[in-house]
C-alpha cells in the first residue's frame, strides 16, 4: 500500500517573522535618520562656533589696536593710566575669548566624532556642508531583502 504525506506548512509563522524583520528594519531607519540629523545639527552648531570665532578674533584685533594707542598716548602723556589699563584689561578679555571659541570648536568637531560612531565623515570646505551618513543603503538593502522576503513566503502560499 502506497501511502502518501501531504503537508501544508503555515505561513502565519513565517510572515510574522518577517513582520517582526521589518519593524526591526523600520526602526533601525529611524535610528539612523535620527543619527544623521543630529551631525546635521552638529555641523550647524560648528559652523556657528567658527562665525564666533572670527567675531572674537576680529575684537581681539580691535583690543590690540586700542592698547597700543593707549600705550603710545600714555608715554606721550597725553592718555591716562586708567584708559590703558582698561585698553590692557580689554585686550587680555579678547585673548581669552579667541581661546574659548578654540575650544568650544574642538569640543564640537569632537562630539560630531562621537556621533559619526568613530567613522571618519569627510570634512567639508565650509561647515555648512552636511555629508549624509552611509548608513542609509544599509537599511534601505535589509529593508529591501524582508520585502523579498515577504514575497517568496507570499509566493509559496
Amino acid at each position: 500500500m502506497l501511502m502518501y504525506l501531504l503537508v501544508q506548512i503555515d505561513p502565519a509563522d513565517y510572515e510574522a517573522q518577517v513582520a517582526q524583520a521589518e519593524a526591526g528594519v523600520a526602526g533601525a531607519q529611524a535610528a539612523l535618520d535620527n543619527l544623521d540629523n543630529q551631525v546635521e545639527l552638529q555641523y550647524a552648531t560648528i559652523a556657528q562656533g567658527e562665525a564666533q570665532q572670527v567675531s572674537a578674533l576680529a575684537q581681539e584685533v580691535e583690543a590690540r589696536q586700542e592698547q597700543e594707542r593707549q600705550q603710545s598716548l600714555t608715554q606721550t602723556e597725553s592718555g591716562t593710566r586708567q584708559k590703558l589699563e582698561q585698553a590692557t584689561a580689554g585686550y587680555a578679555r579678547a585673548q581669552a575669548d579667541v581661546r574659548a571659541s578654540r575650544a568650544v570648536i574642538a569640543a564640537q568637531r569632537h562630539q560630531l566624532e562621537v556621533l559619526s560612531g568613530g567613522l571618519r565623515l569627510p570634512r567639508p570646505a565650509s561647515s555648512s556642508v552636511t555629508p549624509r551618513s552611509s548608513h542609509r543603503s544599509t537599511a534601505s538593502s535589509a529593508s529591501a531583502r524582508c520585502s523579498q522576503a515577504t514575497t517568496s513566503i507570499s509566493g509559496a502560499t
